[in-house]
C-alpha cells in the first residue's frame, strides 16, 4: 500500500497459557483476508494452544478458534480492562497447537 504496517497481531505469555492479546487491521485494508493471515503466521509459531477473549467469536471460529472449556489463570482480566463490555458477550477461546 503506502508502506505503513497494515496489521497487528500480539501475543503475550502468562505462566499457564499462550494469549492472542491484539489483532488489528488497518480500515484500508480490511476484508482482504490480513486478518486471518496474521493469525495463522502467529499460530504457526505458537507451540502450544493460544486463547483469547473475545466479543466476535464467530470471527475467530473461521480462523479455528473453539470456545474454551475453562479459562486458564492468565486470563484472568482487570475488572476495568472489561468496563462497559457486556460480560454476556464475551467468550473465551482456544485455538489447539497442532
Amino acid at each position: 500500500m503506502d508502506g505503513r504496517a497494515q496489521g497487528i497481531v500480539g501475543l503475550m505469555k502468562h505462566p499457564d497459557c499462550l494469549e492472542l492479546v491484539a489483532l488489528g487491521v488497518a480500515p484500508q485494508a480490511r476484508s482482504r483476508g490480513l486478518g486471518g493471515k496474521l493469525i495463522e503466521a502467529l499460530s504457526a509459531e505458537a507451540q502450544e494452544d493460544v486463547f483469547l477473549a473475545t466479543v466476535i467469536p464467530g470471527f475467530f471460529e473461521k480462523h479455528a478458534f473453539v470456545r474454551a472449556e475453562r479459562a486458564p489463570a492468565g486470563l484472568a482480566k482487570d475488572p476495568a480492562w472489561c468496563e462497559g463490555c457486556p460480560r454476556e458477550r464475551c467468550a473465551i477461546m482456544v485455538r489447539r497447537a497442532r
